[in-house]
């Protein structure tokens, strides 16, 4: 019988936790600080989206949110792309 990973276990794996503050309103060195590699100290921008992209689900699935307005392009330029420009 195969091993069913829980949910947890997933977002562990994938280096996905649940972070008190909104990430999307963090300075660069406050990302750097909670995202960066080790060994470079260079923003890892892969742990950032899969952490925002479940930000934004938690907060969907609890009613803090609307859902999304499209796809995950919609998401990017209105979560992502917004913020860094400062929109």
């Amino acid at each position: 019988m195969q091993d069913e990973k829980t949910v947890a276990q997933i977002l562990a794996a994938e280096d996905i936790a649940d972070y008190p503050q909104d990430l999307r309103q963090l300075s660069a060195e406050e990302l750097r600080r909670l995202f960066a590699f080790t060994s470079s100290g260079k923003l890892n921008a892969t742990r950032v989206i899969k952490n925002l992209i479940w930000q934004a689900y938690t907060a969907i699935c609890d009613g803090r949110r609307a859902p999304i307005a499209g796809n995950l392009r919609s998401f990017w330029y209105t979560d992502i792309v917004r913020r860094e420009s400062g929109m």
